[in-house]
């Protein structure tokens, strides 16, 4: 059993306009509190929204091989696009020594290095650096969101 509420999201504004869409968010039954089905707990309804999709920027506003900072639900992101078209979100700041990726980092093909040190980062947010003889090393993985293009839009999903 679950219990279906509906939300309204306010994702922008416009002249003064506000956006907002309208989400049916489904609540299973563990989620519910004690009080029977017209009871749900705040953490339930808690940790439906924050697993919602949040409008954050327009498509064309990330170019292939381009980044873009922006801050999500007070997390500061970059979002980035490989030199093939895919889009990725992850933290702003690189694991290794914090630089912001917005002016520090470089699509490089299908990754984004950050050239205070060299890391790189895949969509997935492996972490690699090439050494001199080639090789490849593993080094830490950057925090990555899921994102999608909608109607001209993109849409980041926190973790």
């Amino acid at each position: 059993m679950s219990l279906n509420a509906l939300i309204g999201i306010i994702v922008g504004e416009e002249s003064g306009t506000l956006r907002f869409r309208l989400t049916v968010l489904a609540i299973p039954a563990t989620q519910l509190s004690a009080g029977g089905p017209s009871c749900v707990s705040s953490a339930a309804v808690l940790a439906s929204v924050t697993r919602m999709w949040r409008d954050v920027a327009a498509s064309e506003d990330v170019k292939d091989g381009r980044t873009l900072g922006i801050a999500v639900e007070g997390l500061d992101l970059v979002l980035w696009r490989s030199m093939t078209g895919r889009l990725a979100a992850c933290d702003r700041r690189c694991p290794h020594q914090w630089a912001d990726l917005e002016t520090s980092g470089v699509v490089d093909g299908d990754e984004l290095v950050c050239v205070s040190h060299f890391w790189r980062f895949d969509a997935e947010g492996r972490g690699t650096k090439l050494s001199a003889a080639g090789r490849r090393d593993e080094k830490a993985p950057i925090e990555v969101h899921e994102v999608q293009e909608t109607e001209g839009r993109i849409q980041v999903r926190i973790r």
